[in-house]
């Protein structure tokens, strides 16, 4: 790296921890208030400061992952991890607490933690305590000084299941060269599209280092089970469910206006899942007050009446509730500010999906789906219901459809295997480290 370069690396990299300290500094105010009111400050305080809980005396394979979905991905890397031997010691972090708590109930990880703040003197001391031999990130979670240690430290850095936002790009392709120090500290990028390596490329990663893979959520059944699946099955009974994911409070005031209509059709139930689940009482208050008989997941049982709309207050049984379903609406495309939710875990369970015009967080997948008619796009509600009643009486159009997914699906396949070889040089290698 010439002089020039370096220097001009050096700054932007210290332009971005100058403004990432002072946000820091200006929020510290908040801190009393956030432990005593949000669980992920008051339980991983000491964490985001850089005290992660101590590792055994192994080599460490730090894995990180923030959604749900992206910890089904991360799941099914570290269980094939695992299959290297017990000298391997896992650490996993994420910046929510829903997910910890999954990934502590399956025990998979050895160690876990939440990722703490992106500035240098906390991920210094975050490195020194783990002091990993390989880092694994999912997705989409990406932070510059953690990935510019992983380069200082000689340490893998690799992406698998990689997706690229439109939003990331724009963001990167205005500082250039922050997403140079970012993305060229990465030794193998594993990406689910080729535009995504196309975004990559812009935005300063090394073209060699990127490998288009598919994605690996179509090798991954759900891992989310329904403990209390009787239950479910109970409120179902022989009805058709509709199953609005991810739902924003957006699309929650359009659809709104036409449950009354959906519900008229025979035999059916909606399940509703709020992309947040904090929207769930107050959008079931709402639902009640307007002379809906509706109800919380939290609250049915199999002896108590069956609600005709479900709303969804439990974390992370929506990907198995699919299976329950007739029609499913992916959540996030009908609000432009939101880009659109993964569809991948709903068509896994062979069913009809519907979805709005803004899916620009998954475009590539989209763009496939549409080819083979293997989605319904709507541009807005009336659509949504004509396209709706369409898959519902319909059989032959629903089949085709989900015939269509099926082949856009297939094409995915496999890339957990694709990844676990890409990786296997970086695994081995670490796996003999003491």
């Amino acid at each position: 790296m010439s002089g020039k370069i370096y220097f001009s690396h050096s700054l932007a990299l210290g332009t971005y921890q100058l403004l990432f300290n002072c946000l820091g500094f200006a929020a510290a105010g908040l801190v009393p208030w956030l432990v005593g009111h949000e669980e992920r400050v008051k339980e991983g305080f000491q964490n985001y400061l850089g005290f992660l809980p101590k590792p055994k005396s192994k080599p460490v394979i730090w894995v990180h992952g923030v959604s749900l979905g992206e910890s089904f991905v991360a799941c099914a890397v570290m269980e094939r991890i695992r299959q290297l031997g017990s000298s391997i010691c896992l650490g996993f972090t994420t910046t929510h607490p829903d997910v910890l708590a999954s990934i502590r109930k399956k025990k998979i990880a050895d160690i876990l933690g939440y990722f703490p703040l992106d500035s240098f003197p906390i991920m210094f001391r975050a490195f020194s305590r783990w002091n990993p031999k390989l880092v694994i990130v999912t997705e989409t979670d990406f932070w510059p000084m953690f990935a510019f240690l992983c380069r200082q430290r000689r340490i893998p850095l690799i992406l698998i299941n990689g997706r690229i936002s439109e939003k990331l790009r724009r963001f990167y392709l205005a500082i250039p060269k922050l997403g140079e120090v970012l993305f060229g500290s990465f030794d193998l990028l594993c990406v689910q599209t080729l535009l995504d390596k196309e975004k990559l490329t812009m935005m300063g990663a090394f073209p060699d280092r990127i490998k288009v893979l598919g994605n690996i959520k179509a090798d991954v059944v759900s891992r989310s089970s329904l403990s209390n699946n009787e239950i479910f099955i109970s409120w179902k009974k022989e009805s058709r469910v509709i199953a609005f994911g991810s739902l924003h409070p957006m699309e929650f005031l359009l659809l709104k206006p036409i449950l009354s209509s959906i519900l008229k059709i025979a035999n059916i139930k909606l399940l509703i899942a709020p992309r947040n689940i904090k929207d769930s009482i107050p959008w079931e208050s709402d639902l009640t007050s307007a002379g809906f008989n509706a109800g919380l997941r939290s609250k049915i049982s199999i002896s108590a009446n069956s609600p005709s709309i479900l709303i969804l207050d439990t974390f992370g049984e929506l990907a198995s509730l699919y299976g329950l379903s007739a029609v499913a609406f992916i959540g996030g495309s009908l609000d432009p500010k939101v880009g659109g939710h993964n569809p991948i875990e709903a068509l896994q369970h062979d069913v009809p999906v519907i979805v709005g015009p803004h899916t620009r967080n998954f475009e590539d997948l989209l763009a496939e789906l549409v080819q083979e008619n293997g989605v319904s796009v709507v541009s807005n509600v009336d659509e949504f219901e004509k396209a709706l009643r369409n898959l519902l009486f319909d059989a032959s159009f629903a089949a085709d459809q989900i015939k269509a997914s099926g082949l856009v699906l297939a094409r995915h396949k496999g890339a957990l295997n694709r990844t676990i070889e890409e990786m296997t040089p970086y695994l081995e290698k670490t796996r003999k480290e003491k």
